[in-house]
């Protein structure tokens, strides 16, 4: 079976899109990685471990930026709709998910709708300035993107699983974000479809590491998270996690991705193909070094997350946490079909820097 290409990059590489590569997927992630491609156009390119610079324009988001309560939701009316509803213990690496072979159709329809050429549109131009042809491109492609919530939302009834839960519904959110706000395009806006691309990731990457047996193979070499300090939110409609203001959190989160960026440099630098039987002396060496600080990123973005009353920050903090943690646990015996867990982890790193970005304009 082939291995999938990455998501597609559009504008500057960001540090960790090169960090590890797909090993061999079952059928149902090559299709998620797929919708993974057509997302990551969205953004220009894939977030994980740093700051895109230019999201600081000072124009103001669309309209679906006014300002909520960050940890807010509609209580839904039904919440026995949900299958996650009992799950209130610590965010772990997930080895199990029905859900996971449901992308299918999501993806089928995103794929359809981004060959009309808005693929290779450029994000720094705001609506003003677009020709009615790319104006037409970009309502095609956001009507998609509202089907594609769509489905989303139904997903997140029918996962088990707290945190999945929410990464279907913040994708959904987000893309819905995207969407609306397409009449009244400017270029901050791209933030809210980078939030889509990271969680949108950090879910596939999770059915990945289901299916290749990382997740089941390595979850039990991580002890178990902290339980839950937040206040849940009320199963409903899709909010954004992070809303205007900005959250006092981001300017914390924002320093250890710098930090971790750093930290990180020399091991992104090594060929996550070659499994640790064949390392060479330089590449153990790099190994031994990084797997403590990875150590040390899930124990600072854990405890940063202890102390939020944002819940979904909390468990999307929790979960970059323990994905790294399970990463930095299977170097000594890595394959590349770990590559996965540390994706995951990235992903979810990159979705709450970009939710940050989202409300800073």
């Amino acid at each position: 079976m082939n291995t999938p290409a990455g998501p597609p990059n559009w504008g500057p590489q960001r540090p960790w899109a090169s960090e590890s590569k797909p090993g061999g997927l079952p059928q149902w992630a090559i299709i998620a990685v797929a919708l993974v491609a057509v997302l990551g156009v969205i953004a220009g390119a894939t977030v994980y471990f740093t700051r895109d610079s230019s999201s600081g324009s000072s124009a103001e988001p669309g309209p679906t930026a006014a300002a909520v309560s960050s940890t807010g939701a509609t209580p839904s009316p039904n919440p026995s709709d949900f299958a996650s509803a009992a799950d209130t213990g610590p965010v772990g690496v997930v080895t199990e998910e029905p859900t996971c072979a449901a992308w299918t159709p999501v993806n089928d329809a995103l794929n359809a709708a981004e060959q009309n050429g808005w693929a290779q549109r450029d994000p720094s131009t705001p609506a003003t300035a677009w020709s009615a042809n790319q104006k037409a491109t970009y309502e095609a492609v956001g009507a998609a993107m509202r089907t594609a919530a769509d489905q989303t939302v139904a997903l997140a009834k029918q996962t088990p699983h707290r945190v999945v839960r929410e990464l279907y519904e913040q994708t959904a959110a987000y893309l819905g974000a995207y969407a609306d706000g397409v009449a009244t395009y400017v270029p901050a806006n791209d933030a809210l479809a980078q939030v889509a691309t990271s969680t949108a990731l950090a879910l596939t990457s999770m059915c990945e590491a289901i299916g290749n047996g990382s997740a089941a193979a390595r979850a039990g070499l991580v002890p178990p998270a902290a339980a839950p300090t937040a206040a849940p939110v009320a199963s409903g409609p899709p909010t954004r996690f992070f809303q205007p203001p900005t959250d006092p959190v981001c300017t914390q989160w924002h320093a250890l991705v710098e930090k971790y960026t750093a930290a990180f440099a020399p091991w992104r630098g090594t060929d996550p193909t070659i499994a640790a039987a064949q390392w060479g002396p330089a590449q153990q060496r790099v190994s031994n070094a990084v797997a403590p600080v990875m150590v040390g990123f899930a124990g600072d973005v854990e405890a940063l997350a202890q102390g939020s009353a944002n819940a979904v920050f909390q468990d999307f903090a929790t979960f970059a946490g323990e994905y790294r943690r399970a990463f930095a646990a299977a170097l000594p015996t890595y394959v590349p079909a770990d590559g996965a867990l540390t994706r995951a982890a990235s992903a979810a790193t990159g979705a709450i820097d970009s939710a940050c970005l989202a409300t800073e304009g």
